[in-house]
């Protein structure tokens, strides 16, 4: 019998079929439209499909959705060969497979639960939970504990990004500490070293201390494939992102119905990235927005700046003297003055998008 999963996450299939020490066909396709043949994931989706572990129907094999503790109990389940066991105590689990795995994972001790009575099959698999499912598969082999491992100073951040629902952070130690909202796997943080990261609506880009770019959460519309090559910054935004390049030139990837990825030529010192629109500072200070414009949000000012912001539907400014200039739109106040104070009976009208 095989059981249908859907959305198995690449980086649980290389973390557990490394340390079972299975063997992966060299140079496999997966055959699935939304995995590419070049990805670090290609030949591990393909081995859990030919030894049954997972049988995912259609031609999306979900790459980029988060698993559940649920659906892990049936990936270890099946690669042990579906063995039966003795039912178990939670009372929270709905699905038969996920029954008849859970079953077999508290019997051989892999799984305590959340509670006596919980299990919580739907929610995220954590890291911790991972590699103390995978301990307690291998038996509880015996370890030292190496007492010099350095201490994860978890308050001590050099960067922060505040996204649609989530947020992201790089630390002291120049590791990524993502939290919030993770229906895309926007908090999954990659591992390595980063400098700068960015949060967009529900994917996050973060840039390297190699200066390459790294992004991950949604990619539906290509938002999370960034491209080769250095930077110096880079900038998340609704379903589009921009980087630039140590050239000083800009590169846009993502959504592009309104033009927001089209990356005007020349070179600048900064990239903000709205909703559906981008403006960068030149390098000869004066800016340059592009992409959708019904608000006025690209109607750029003239004269000279030192820094330059996006929302949503209006962009904002600082000139060279330190004065602010706003622009787009400006139904709740938002272009105007920050000395003008809105107030009770102001027009609050939303737009049509």
């Amino acid at each position: 019998m095989r059981v249908r999963l859907v959305g198995w996450c690449g980086l649980v299939l290389c973390l557990v079929a490394s340390s079972l020490l299975v063997s992966a066909p060299a140079g496999a396709v997966a055959g699935y439209g939304d995995v590419a043949e070049d990805r670090y994931y290609t030949e591990p989706v393909q081995w859990s499909v030919d030894n049954d572990i997972t049988d995912i129907s259609g031609n999306c094999f979900g790459p980029d959705t988060p698993v559940s503790r649920g659906e892990t109990a049936v990936y270890f389940w099946n690669m042990e060969g579906q063995p039966p066991a003795v039912a178990h105590s939670f009372s929270d689990i709905g699905v038969q497979a996920q029954n008849d795995a859970v079953s077999w994972m508290a019997a051989a001790g892999i799984t305590t639960g959340t509670s006596p009575t919980t299990f919580s099959p739907d929610e995220t698999l954590t890291r911790a939970d991972l590699v103390t499912f995978l301990y307690r598969y291998q038996g509880g082999p015996d370890v030292t504990v190496d007492p010099l491992t350095p201490t994860c100073d978890a308050s001590a951040f050099i960067a922060i990004a505040a996204g649609g629902l989530h947020s992201c952070g790089v630390r002291t130690d120049n590791i990524i500490a993502c939290w919030g909202d993770n229906y895309w796997g926007q908090t999954y943080a990659p591992a390595g070293t980063f400098q700068h990261v960015s949060a967009g609506a529900s994917h996050s880009c973060a840039i390297g201390t190699d200066n390459t770019i790294t992004c991950w959460g949604n990619n539906h519309r290509g938002q999370s494939d960034a491209p080769a090559g250095e930077f110096s910054t880079v900038s998340a935004s609704y379903e589009h992102s921009c980087g630039l390049r140590t050239d000083n030139t800009i590169t846009c990837w993502g959504w592009n119905s309104y033009g927001q990825t089209n990356a005007p030529a020349g070179t600048f010192q900064n990239i903000t990235t709205g909703t559906s629109h981008s403006c960068a500072i030149r390098t000869d200070n004066t800016i340059t927005c592009w992409g959708w414009n019904s608000y006025g949000q690209t109607n750029a000012p003239a004269g000279t700046f030192q820094d330059v912001t996006t929302g949503a539907f209006h962009s904002c400014a600082i000139r060279t003297d330190n004065t602010i200039t706003c622009w787009g739109w400006n139904f709740h106040g938002q272009t105007e003055s920050p000395t003008r104070n809105r107030g009770p009976g102001d027009d609050d009208l939303v737009p049509s998008i």
